[in-house]
């Protein structure tokens, strides 16, 4: 009975912390479901080139974003952040945009917005979002984690090993991260390095030697395809392959698709509802580049998209891929500090999405709805709240699932259920 009493006890704090406190996040336009977003750097004189712009995989259309600041179009790295469908970038070159990570707001293709979330110091090499929603970073250097909720910068690891680490991917699920290193030279190997961001600062364990057992030396991009594999992008000395392929439970390296020779991919993406591989081909100054597909089960490089010639770098691309799946950040609060809660349902726009509880401290319960409403242009129903100190008890969790209805057919479809657990 006294445990009943502490769970019904637990289980009204939760209502009236969710139902009470989380606010819808307003509708707005932003990079539609299965589209994708190629994020660039100036090249050369005269600047203005650089940015972001919306790729659409299936019909090529290329929108550029517009009214970026012109540090933000020094984007180095960058992401759709799934908890509210805005672009996190990651800056670097000129002085006034290196090291910084940004917010960016859109409405359809125009910025409406930009935040400074913090700044790392030297150029954003690479940017994830960890199961927290945490942002990790790479200067070159340093391993980082940025902290959501705080801002904290924490230093997971610094350059150690050969070559220089410049790429990184994790696994929102696990907090497994891996980091890959690029040489300048034929006579230096570079790795591919994995690390469990649960066990805090602390070194890496190196997986596989790149340039030395012929593949990529100067490696831009990585991706987790949400299996058993890590895909590896980038550029090499001697016309090895530029995309392969690490499998984590057997080591083996394979080439994800033949290129043509001294072709360098500077970002790659696994689309998770069906495992394509999204890649943005660099191209130096005055040269086209390439958006294209790849189907693993096909092996072919299939460009679908063509930039114009223009004075930039692609640096990193990202997909709306997240229909279906529930975002929570962070998974794991303290019930003695202020937490910002976020969490999000992912379908079509126009449909209705629906975000409830339906288990609490591992004990499932009729479905309590804490939020509904219409979906944006970018398939988000997104709800956000502070939570004060003390309001959520240390012991507690909750599990939440989110769901979608199609207003014309009424048809419901059930995403995943992601948890969140309350410590000291």
């Amino acid at each position: 009975m006294a445990h009943r009493s502490r769970l019904d006890v637990a289980l009204v704090l939760l209502v009236v912390t969710l139902t009470a406190a989380l606010m819808q996040r307003p509708l707005a336009a932003q990079v539609p479901p299965g589209q994708g977003v190629r994020m660039a750097a100036t090249y050369g004189l005269p600047a203005g080139a650089g940015g972001v712009a919306i790729v659409d995989p299936v019909t090529g259309s290329i929108t550029p974003v517009v009214d970026l600041s012109a540090d933000a179009k020094q984007a180095f790295a960058g992401l759709i952040d799934p908890s509210n469908g805005r672009l996190v970038l990651g800056g670097g070159g000129p002085p006034s945009a290196a090291g910084k990570i940004r917010t960016v707001r859109l409405t359809g293709a125009v910025v409406t917005g930009e935040t400074v979330l913090t700044d790392i110091g030297p150029d954003v090499q690479d940017l994830a979002l960890d199961r927290d929603g945490n942002f990790v970073a790479l200067d070159g250097a340093r391993l980082l984690v940025v902290s959501r909720q705080t801002g904290q910068i924490t230093t997971i690891d610094t350059d150690q090993y050969p070559g220089t680490p410049l790429a990184l991917a994790v696994d929102p699920e696990t907090n497994r991260c891996w980091v890959a290193t690029a040489t300048g030279t034929a006579f230096e190997d570079n790795v591919l390095l994995e690390y469990d961001l649960d066990n805090g600062p602390g070194p890496g364990v190196q997986l596989a030697s790149l340039q030395f057992d012929n593949h990529l030396a100067l490696p831009e991009g990585l991706a987790y395809d949400g299996q058993d594999g890590v895909y590896i992008c980038g550029a090499d000395f001697f016309a090895a392959p530029t995309l392969v392929r690490y499998s984590l439970s057997s080591g083996a390296i394979t080439t994800a698709a033949p290129f043509v020779a001294g072709t360098a991919i500077a970002g790659v993406h696994v689309d998770l509802r069906n495992g394509h591989v999204h890649w943005a081909e660099r191209a130096p100054t005055l040269l086209s580049a390439k958006w294209g597909v790849i189907d693993p089960a096909v092996g072919a490089a299939n460009p679908v998209a063509s930039f114009p010639p223009t004075q930039e770098y692609a640096r990193a691309n990202d997909v709306n891929d997240w229909i279906d799946r529930t975002t929570l950040y962070p998974r794991h609060a303290s019930a003695s500090t202020s937490t910002l809660i976020e969490m999000a349902a992912h379908g079509l726009p126009g449909e209705l999405g629906y975000l409830a509880v339906i288990e609490v401290n591992g004990s499932p319960i009729a479905p309590l709805i804490v939020g509904a409403g219409s979906m944006n242009s970018g398939g988000y129903f997104s709800l956000a709240a502070t939570v004060p100190p003390g309001l959520l008890p240390a012991g507690l969790s909750f599990t939440i699932l989110s769901a979608r209805k199609n207003l014309t057919t009424g048809h419901f479809t059930l995403g995943t259920t992601a948890e969140l657990s309350v410590g000291p």
